[in-house]
């Protein structure tokens, strides 16, 4: 969302010195100027993409995961199609020709909604409940012998500690069934017997 807001920014700063230029007869401006902006751009979108990513498969189901491809395309639909609304929105600022245009103020509008978009962004994930990860049980069995580690992915100390308590308990009922087998002398086998 800064790379988005710093892209507009840029385009405003590049669009003013250039509508500069041509209001003074000055020189022309090289197409290069175009490339901090474009770097900007594929910048937002690689990250765009991995964020999605990264979002979708920290809260979404197991059984949704097969879904992430398209739901990402979805939402990178929608922002396309939200661009769109902003260019109708706002053709006033559209002439026929680039010089009869003001693109600056385009750029300024699209730079205030980016920033609108990332104050509303840090209001919902302020309000926004992560989703709770259940813990992993890890069981480990080497040589008889019982031992049980723990991953926790939750903060909660509410799930942690029922999580200690439930593991406490299976460890000790494991531990009682050892020594219970080990008290208990095993019935012998049968001598083999030959014919």
């Amino acid at each position: 969302m800064m790379c988005s807001i710093l892209c507009c920014v840029t385009a405003y700063k590049v669009e003013v010195l250039r509508l500069n230029s041509i209001d003074n007869l000055t020189t022309s401006m090289s197409a290069y100027w175009l490339f901090p902006q474009f770097i900007l751009l594929g910048i937002l979108e690689g990250l765009v993409r991995d964020g999605l990513c990264e979002f979708f498969y920290s809260q979404v189901d197991e059984s949704m995961k097969h879904y992430e491809s398209s739901l990402n395309d979805c939402v990178m639909g929608i922002g396309k199609f939200l661009s769109v609304i902003c260019v109708v929105t706002f053709k006033g600022y559209f002439g026929d020709s680039v010089n009869e245009s003001r693109l600056d103020k385009y750029y300024i509008k699209l730079a205030a909604l980016s920033c609108g978009n990332l104050l509303f962004y840090v209001l919902v994930a302020c309000i926004y409940s992560w989703k709770e990860s259940t813990p992993q049980i890890v069981r480990d069995i080497e040589a008889g012998d019982a031992e049980f580690a723990i991953v926790l992915t939750s903060t909660s100390s509410e799930i942690t500690n029922k999580t200690r308590n439930n593991l406490y308990k299976r460890w000790r009922s494991l531990e009682g069934d050892r020594d219970d087998m080990a008290n208990k002398k095993l019935p012998r086998r049968s001598s083999t017997f030959f014919l």
